[in-house]
């Protein structure tokens, strides 16, 4: 219904019933959830916003190599990034040392107890 919305009533397009069924399973297919879908927005001069997600691979290799070339890695803005957080965590190892190392060690155990305990809850274990 989405998709057939939002073609223009003027194009001239039309699809068949055996068309918008293969479309509708298509779509229906996918339920849209990802393991782990982390979205927010940081307001700052404008609204910019970030989203990781992440999950088992569905798309074929056509797909990823199409994806690869229309969205590369390797773009100013990424790059920006990865440097700001090497240097961000250059600078809490270099301010805080082995506090802050003991800080990560810590929070690391308290989340490995966690998956054990869902672990357990789940399997039974």
């Amino acid at each position: 219904e989405k998709l057939l919305a939002r073609i223009p009533e003027g194009s001239g397009i039309t699809f068949t019933d055996e068309q918008l069924e293969v479309v509708d399973l298509a779509f229906s297919n996918w339920n849209g959830v990802h393991p782990i879908d982390i979205r927010c927005s940081i307001p700052i001069w404008r609204r910019f916003y970030i989203s990781l997600v992440a999950g088992p691979e569905r798309r074929s290799k056509e797909r990823r190599q199409q994806d690869r070339e229309a969205h590369p890695l390797m773009i100013f803005g990424n790059i920006v990034l990865i440097a700001f957080s090497l240097i961000a965590v250059g600078l809490a190892l270099m301010l805080y040392g082995d506090g802050f190392t003991n800080t990560l060690k810590e929070s690391w155990f308290l989340f490995l107890q966690q998956v054990s305990a869902v672990r357990d809850f789940l399997f039974g274990v």
